[in-house]
């Protein structure tokens, strides 16, 4: 009876001293955040991130062999989802007992694996440019529009051969906490299937064929107090050069992918760019004279502006995908 009365005192007391921090012990990657708030630890994986982005890498397949860092190969560690996932440890809802088991797992010293994000295309770029033709990632099945027919064809699916991306970021967990002035990475190549195939592009294909349909779209901006202001005009051409194709969870089942249509991020920049000087208009200062003495204003001043362009790609999205008229911001 006394000992188990000792080990709930213990477990009560660390669990009142974990309430608003990291569970005492708990490493990522070797590295002792546990007992800091979430702020504190933040700092600490910030500066591993610095020093792992840098670390560098000598990565070997077969014949080849080259040198990188992570920070080449796109990859680093997400540092806010993986402070959130170290807070959440052990806070997985009102069962105590099951807390308590993840407190001492961290009192222990539990080592978690940080949570890695990777720039895809810098890394399929890198990949592409240093294997060669080993290096055949699968192909989506995708829609192309056909100048001939006016309609969307299939592209269809391919299998590919493609680094095996799960093995990579374990490797690359294994070296954030080491102090090794170069780490060797052996690459694995395996089999890669695409995430879309032909029979998962109808969906997608029926919302392309509605954007074009819905052509031309007005552009505005504000203009006044309540007015707007054509600016320009997005004609189907325009539309088919921002529209692009990508893998989006199917709403019935998130585990499958099926094809989705969205906008090109750097096409709709590079758009609203080409657009800013219909658009942005310099501050103009007012201007005085004088008459019998005294100071007359015969032109007012007016109030620069400029077209938002970051701020801008959401709204374009809005307009082209879900039909909205929408006024830009400037």
């Amino acid at each position: 009876m006394v000992i188990f009365l000792i080990i709930l005192i213990f477990f009560v007391v660390l669990n009142i001293f974990n309430s608003d921090q990291i569970n005492l012990g708990l490493k990522v990657t070797g590295i002792k955040i546990g007992g800091l708030n979430p702020q504190a630890a933040e700092e600490k994986i910030k500066t591993a991130n610095e020093e792992f982005i840098k670390k560098d890498l000598s990565l070997t397949y077969k014949n080849y062999g080259f040198e990188a860092n992570p920070e080449k190969l796109g990859i680093q560690i997400d540092v806010s989802k993986t402070i959130k996932t170290a807070y959440d440890y052990g806070r997985t809802g009102e069962n105590f007992l099951i807390n308590s088991w993840f407190e001492l797992k961290s009192f222990l010293g539990f080592n978690m694996n940080p949570i890695l994000q990777i720039d895809e295309e810098r890394l399929e770029n890198f990949l592409q440019k240093n294997l060669g033709s080993d290096y055949r990632p699968a192909q989506n099945a995708t829609l192309v529009y056909d100048e001939k027919e006016q309609n969307f064809i299939v592209s269809p699916a391919k299998e590919g051969i493609a680094v095996d991306k799960n093995r990579l970021k374990k490797d690359l967990e294994k070296i954030i906490d080491n102090s090794k002035e170069k780490n060797t990475i052996q690459l694995v190549l395996t089999q890669d299937k695409p995430e879309v195939i032909e029979s998962e592009t109808q969906l997608a294909k029926e919302k392309a064929e509605e954007i074009l349909k819905l052509a031309p779209r007005p552009i505005t901006i504000p203009e006044n107090d309540k007015g707007t202001k054509k600016i320009d005009e997005l004609d189907k051409e325009k539309i088919l050069n921002l529209i692009t194709f990508i893998p989006v969870p199917e709403t019935q089942n998130s585990d499958n992918k099926i094809l989705g249509v969205a906008i090109d991020e750097q096409k709709a920049k590079d758009y609203l760019v080409s657009l800013a000087p219909l658009v942005n208009q310099e501050p103009i200062d007012a201007k005085l004279s004088v008459k019998d003495g005294k100071v007359v204003i015969f032109a007012l001043s007016q109030d620069g502006f400029l077209l938002k362009i970051e701020e801008n790609v959401p709204i374009l999205s809005e307009i082209v995908l879900e039909n909205k008229q929408i006024n830009f911001e400037i």
